[in-house]
């Protein structure tokens, strides 16, 4: 990625995001106030792929999305716990 390239989308996005490169691919993590989580999402990705410079988003993940999942597991199957990525014990 381009300095210019990272400005503009920095500028796009009115300062909403950090950048990072993950092996060859460009990450932008979002920061911004919105009425929802949806709200939040449709927003970042109207901006990136609104700003005409040729980035279109491939992927979104949220920390909210995976803690509400992991949770929701951990409802259906009460007898595991997570202690730490990659960890379960049985109660």
């Amino acid at each position: 990625m381009t300095s210019e390239l990272a400005d503009a989308l920095y500028t796009a996005t009115d300062g909403d995001i950090e950048l990072s490169m993950r092996q060859g691919i460009a990450r932008l993590d979002v920061a911004c106030a919105a009425s929802s989580l949806q709200e939040a999402i449709r927003s970042a990705i109207e901006d990136v792929e609104g700003a005409d410079l040729g980035v279109r988003v491939l992927r979104v993940e949220s920390d909210t999305a995976n803690t509400i999942a992991r949770l929701n597991r951990l409802r259906r199957h009460p007898g595991i716990c997570n202690y730490g990525p990659g960890r379960q014990v049985a109660d």
